[in-house]
């Protein structure tokens, strides 16, 4: 276990046996090979190896992990390459016997692989399979982000969104023939996101925007001109919010809405002859229904079903109406969906059993690992209506702590993560001296810790596994506590501030998330949806039974400085920051947050600090007063924060601000021979 903290068998999980390889060792034996092998293939062949953050030799792997890797062929890639001239002391010994072997056998085998060669050669002529894995081919080599690509029925070009290279992440909607190296721009209105999805017809592009002056849905033709607006929306910043689809009759587009009232996300279908719409799906209470794709013959409409936990499901429903079916359940978050010409499986690109990649997912609720990724993440497929080819967006994220020194005047951010790998929510500990923050560096998310300059990264859990996160420090500044997710629920953990201590402290088959401690050190503040409906409890830290403190829905409390009042969400799709006293009166304190941003505040004595991702010319942290109810702007980001990345913090003498940012990359490319 890193970082010390071990973990009992009271249910708590743990990497098993099973599912961990613990040394050079076992990864060598699982994979059949000698540790010099593996080591080699780690590396020359990206094999995924980890690193014991508190001994850099130590090292561990995930059986699943090595399985998607081996699939993908790359332990091919290494089998035959030569060592250096020399070798070592050991293989002196064995070099005269070895080439006796090799030419006493060299004959023997160019007659096997002759004949292996002429039957692999009449086999694959006969059926038409390939045993190629999987191959990555450029379909851009020009710099920025590109993503959502969408084929032409012919499949011979490609409409995408692409940021041309602006930090700004300002894009905008391209075309470009397959094979080609020059991009054909179709709009002109740089916005935060852009969705195009090309009509059966050919003819037209629909899509979805995002941007500060206007969000809706468009039309335009393939070939450029004016754009036609179809419908005004509102969306959370949520790439995959803004995903559209056609009916294959090209009379329908299908899209996500936002129902406000009940803080949900549904699908909807919109006429383009009336302009009318109506809901698909009705998902629960704080539901997040998205990305619908519409199957090839019309009848059925697949979708993502998630919540504020990043877990979710495949779903599908008759495009007629009816109840929706679960068709697989996801560990993980999944950016995009895609169907099969034959209208009998999708591809989904996202994470299952803990591997991240593309996955055929079949009707009856079967799935396969396509193409497995570790430095980046898949999304927003695309699949030819041919079927001969896929495209799909490559994303690689850099997540790292910021600091703003708020006694100076115009300060610019300072970055002080030193850690590869996202990091959020960070915390300062009571004496400003320690940073708690959440980490995925281990491959995993995990609670670390820092001192206040970056320096000195300890990671304190290894549930190696299910999401960890939302640390927060005792006021005595000797424990944290967190929560730990997964599909079955969540749960409240307490551990020592240097991981050597672990006990769980609230479990009842809810989701028990976002904790945070009294000024007293005597209870745990928490977010349960026992019921049905977040709202706020709070727990004896000594154990004991759990008290409801809101009454009309909360989530990620913070009590006061004062301990007079408790700052809180509405939940985690709401907007706006309230309040509680010690009689039970709820008010609102702040109503500019916007819905998904319920983290991104902090509390000191005399009022609240928060991102604004709505502020004009630029997001904005900004300061809101308790007593003047006045709002000053703090700091200009020079990033729009995204809904995911939360967290915001002030030291405890309110010099510094601490500040997640989040820079996301993606390019488009085709991957070849998925099987």
């Amino acid at each position: 276990m890193t970082g010390g903290a071990t973990l009992s068998g009271d249910g708590a999980p743990r990497a098993t046996a099973e599912e961990r390889l613990e040394s050079w060792k076992e990864i060598a034996a699982y994979l059949k090979r000698d540790v010099r092998t593996v080591q080699r293939w780690e590396r020359r062949g990206a094999l995924p190896v980890h690193r014991r953050e508190e001994n850099l030799g130590g090292v561990y792997a995930f059986r699943a992990e090595l399985d998607a890797w081996r699939r993908n062929g790359h332990s091919q890639l290494e089998e035959h390459q030569p060592e250096k001239a020399g070798g070592t002391r050991e293989d002196q010994p064995r070099r005269f016997s070895r080439a006796i072997f090799v030419w006493s056998t060299f004959l023997a085998t160019l007659a096997l692989l002759g004949a292996l060669g002429f039957y692999s050669y009449r086999y694959h002529r006969q059926t038409g399979k390939s045993e190629r894995p999987p191959l990555i081919v450029p379909f851009m080599t020009l710099p920025g982000w590109s993503m959502a690509p969408t084929f032409s029925p012919d499949g011979k070009e490609v409409a995408f969104a692409w940021d041309n290279h602006d930090d700004n992440g300002s894009f905008d909607i391209y075309v470009m023939r397959v094979g080609s190296s020059e991009p054909r721009r179709l709009t002109f209105h740089p916005s935060r996101f852009v969705w195009p999805r090309w009509s059966p017809d050919s003819g037209s592009i629909a899509f979805t925007r995002e941007s500060e002056s206007e969000s809706g849905v468009f039309l335009i033709s393939s070939k450029g001109g004016p754009e036609r607006k179809l419908l005004s929306l509102d969306w959370p910043s949520l790439p995959g919010s803004l995903d559209v689809t056609w009916t294959p009759d090209g009379k329908h587009l299908a899209f996500v809405e936002t129902n406000s009232p009940v803080g949900t996300n549904r699908i909807a279908l919109l006429s383009l002859d009336t302009l009318e719409h109506h809901a698909l799906t009705q998902p629960p209470s704080g539901g997040l229904d998205e990305g619908p794709e519409v199957s090839p013959d019309g009848r059925t409409l697949a979708f993502l079903r998630g919540d504020s936990t990043g877990f979710g499901s495949v779903y599908v429903a008759p495009t007629s109406g009816g109840e929706p079916t679960v068709l697989a359940t996801i560990d993980g978050n999944v950016r995009g969906l895609a169907w099969f010409p034959d209208g009998q499986a999708l591809l989904m690109a996202g994470r299952i059993r803990g591997v991240e990649g593309l996955w055929k997912i079949e009707l009856g609720g079967q799935s396969k690992l396509l193409y497995s990724t570790v430095k980046t993440k898949p999304a927003f497929p695309a699949i030819t209506a041919q079927g001969n080819r896929v495209a799909v967006s490559l994303l690689s994220y850099e997540e790292s702590i910021w600091q703003v020194d708020l006694t100076k005047k115009g300060s610019s951010a300072s970055f002080i993560s030193t850690l590869n790998g996202a990091a959020e929510f960070p915390q300062y500990s009571p004496d400003g001296q320690r940073i708690a923050f959440q980490s995925d560096r281990s491959g995993t998310w995990e609670i670390w810790g820092c001192d206040r300059d970056g320096l000195n990264p300890v990671q304190l859990t290894s549930f190696a596994g299910p999401p960890v996160g939302y640390p927060r420090w005792a006021p005595d500044g000797r424990q944290i506590v967190f929560d730990v997710r997964s599909e079955h629920g969540s749960e409240i953990y307490v551990v020592s501030r240097d991981g050597g201590s672990l006990r769980r402290l609230v479990t009842g088959g809810a989701k028990d998330e976002v904790p945070s401690w009294s000024q007293d050190g005597r209870w745990i503040y928490f977010a349960s949806d026992h019921g049905g409906v977040w709202q706020i409890w709070k727990t004896p830290i000594e154990g004991g039974h759990a008290v409801q403190v809101t009454k009309n829905g909360g989530y990620a409390p913070v009590e006061s400085l004062s301990g007079k009042r408790l700052f809180y969400a509405k939940g985690p799709d709401s907007s706006g920051i309230w309040s509680v006293d010690e009689r039970g009166n709820e008010y609102p304190v702040l109503n500019i947050l916007p819905q998904g941003h319920w983290a991104d505040w902090a509390v000191s004595e005399d009022g609240l600090y928060f991102i604004d991702p709505l502020a004009k010319p630029r997001p904005a942290i900004e300061f809101f007063s308790y007593a003047t109810r006045r709002i000053t702007s703090v700091l200009r980001l020079e990033t729009y924060p995204q809904q995911g990345v939360q967290g915001l913090a002030v030291s405890p003498d309110r010099r510094w601000l601490l500040y997640p940012r989040l820079k996301v990359q993606g390019d488009i490319v085709f991957v070849q021979n998925l099987q």
